[in-house]
Formats: C-alpha cells, sequence, structure tokens
C-alpha cells in the first residue's frame, strides 16, 4: 500500500475514533444555549440541538480533527449550518404547516423555563425591546 494510501487509512481510523457520547457531554449545554439565544425559542432551539447532535452522528466518518478544539468547532460549525438552514426554510415550513393545520409537538414546559433560564432569554428580550424603543 503507497503511502498515501496509508494515511487515507488513518485518517479513515481518526475519524471512527470520534466519541460522540464525550463530545456530547462536554458541548450539549453550550450548544442549546447557543441555539436558545440565537432563535429566542426553547423549542425552536431544542428542535435545532438534535438535529445537530443527529448530523454529528452520521457525518462522524467524515471528521477529520484530532483534538478537542477540532472536535468543537466542527461540531459548531454543524450547528451553524442547522441555524442557517432554519431561518432559510423556516418561514415556508412554518406557513406550510399552518395551512395543513399540523400543529409541532410541544416540549415539556419544565424543560423550556429552564431553557429560557439558562440562556438569560428574559433579559435578552429586555434588551431589544430597550434598544428597539431607541431607534
Amino acid at each position: 500500500m503507497s503511502q498515501r494510501g496509508r494515511r487515507c487509512n488513518l485518517a479513515i481510523v481518526a475519524a471512527a475514533r470520534i466519541d460522540l457520547e464525550a463530545l456530547y457531554a462536554a458541548h450539549r449545554d453550550g450548544l442549546l444555549t447557543f441555539f436558545a439565544r440565537r432563535t429566542g425559542d426553547p423549542q425552536t432551539a431544542l428542535d435545532l440541538w438534535a438535529e445537530t447532535f443527529a448530523q454529528a452522528v452520521a457525518g462522524r466518518r467524515r471528521f477529520r480533527g484530532s483534538t478537542d478544539a477540532e472536535r468543537a468547532s466542527w461540531l459548531y460549525a454543524i450547528a451553524r449550518r442547522q441555524l442557517a438552514l432554519y431561518h432559510r426554510r423556516g418561514s415556508a415550513e412554518r406557513r406550510a404547516l399552518d395551512r395543513l393545520r399540523i400543529e409541532r409537538p410541544q416540549a415539556d414546559a419544565a424543560l423550556c423555563s429552564e431553557i429560557v433560564a439558562s440562556a438569560d432569554l428574559a433579559v435578552l428580550r429586555t434588551q431589544l425591546v430597550d434598544a428597539l424603543a431607541d431607534l
């Protein structure tokens, strides 16, 4: 086998070794706060959070890094992509759901309250209202 072939095989083996449990444990709370602060909606944050980890599981073989920082960067790149997709397709999807009278299942109220508190959404909303009033 050529040197290049060995390097490719080593990269594939390294990618298969990504510890998704450790990645989840290290970033679950921060990633959920990331989405909550950018959407202002705990339910949407939960949906994007779950989809991000699902995409990480599905794409784990494509991961080529080796450090914790590279793992975090890879995960947050997936998260930013999910957020961009949400904004792109969000309004059309909501209109379709409304038109078809389909309701999205809601998360537990206690969980939503916990997300609102951990992301300081009440403070952010107040700051947004104040900033808009100053315009």
